[in-house]
């Protein structure tokens, strides 16, 4: 039988720290999350005392914080770590990475300003970013953003609204063609609701005592986060409204034109 080779967390040939930053953005936000974050910032092997790099921000999707990227399984090769090896061998250009937690009680941000979850796109621009040019030996204006699945939009959202502030940007299964990616995941909310006789209210309530994902509550928690974060309504009683009637998955148009604005294949055009 054939070993599989496991691989130290540590054995890295730069290195990872991690520190908390403590965000006047996010102070009282409307969630009541912590306003304190620990954000792991990477440095490649032998840095010399005047050597300067571009940064590159690195966004986890949906239910994901930036601590994903140091995953320490077994079986299981990070980020920091994959890339790590490819700046010891030579066969990646130098850079540092920094991993935002821009995660939310309702399972993440999607890096936007929203009155229903907070300012993350400021905390990101106008905190994040000065705090690492402040901390570590970055290049000005070399700036990049990349991300997966929620993290690609939000590496797309920023680099759109702040060209200037991040002038490359990688998407990896990012969210986009809203048409095409949220109505049966909507429809799903609406039966997962259904089924389990809930209102959002009731479900966000049971969900935060016991944060099961499994069968229709992923697509229910990640609907009401992306309403959340799209459709902001502070004179509800949630603080968001969903763009289907929960009762028939009929589309409230209106509420769905608000999304629309933040799909990257429309906003690009603005």
């Amino acid at each position: 039988m054939s070993e599989v080779p496991l691989h130290s967390p540590i054995s890295f040939h730069g290195r990872v720290e991690t520190r908390a930053i403590t965000s006047r953005i996010l102070q009282d936000n409307p969630l009541g999350d912590p306003s304190t974050r620990e954000v792991p910032v990477y440095l490649p092997p032998d840095l010399a005392p005047d050597e300067r790099l571009p940064t590159c921000f690195v966004l986890a999707g949906f239910t994901g914080r930036g601590q994903n990227y140091l995953e320490t399984h077994p079986w299981k090769r990070s980020v920091a770590a994959l890339y790590d090896e490819a700046c010891a061998a030579g066969e990646a250009p130098r850079a540092i990475l920094v991993f935002p937690d821009c995660f939310t009680s309702l399972g993440g941000s999607q890096y936007v300003n929203s009155s229903a979850t907070g300012r993350y796109e400021d905390h990101i621009t106008q905190e994040i970013v000065p705090w690492v040019d402040e901390h570590y030996p970055t290049l000005p204006g070399r700036r990049a953003l990349c991300g997966k699945s929620s993290g690609g939009f939000g590496a797309m959202h920023l680099s759109m609204r702040h060209p200037a502030l991040f002038p490359a940007v990688a998407s990896i299964s990012g969210d986009v063609g809203f048409e095409d990616v949220f109505p049966a995941e909507l429809l799903a909310c609406a039966r997962g609701l259904l089924i389990r006789d809930q209102t959002p209210a009731e479900f966000l309530s049971s969900f935060r005592a016991d944060p099961d994902l499994s069968g229709d509550a992923h697509a229910i928690i990640n609907s009401l986060a992306m309403a959340a974060c799209y459709s902001p309504a502070p004179e509800t009683d949630l603080g968001f409204e969903l763009p289907i009637d929960l009762q028939t998955g009929a589309r409230n148009e209106a509420v769905w034109q608000r999304w629309l604005q933040f799909d990257p294949l429309r906003a690009i055009e603005s």
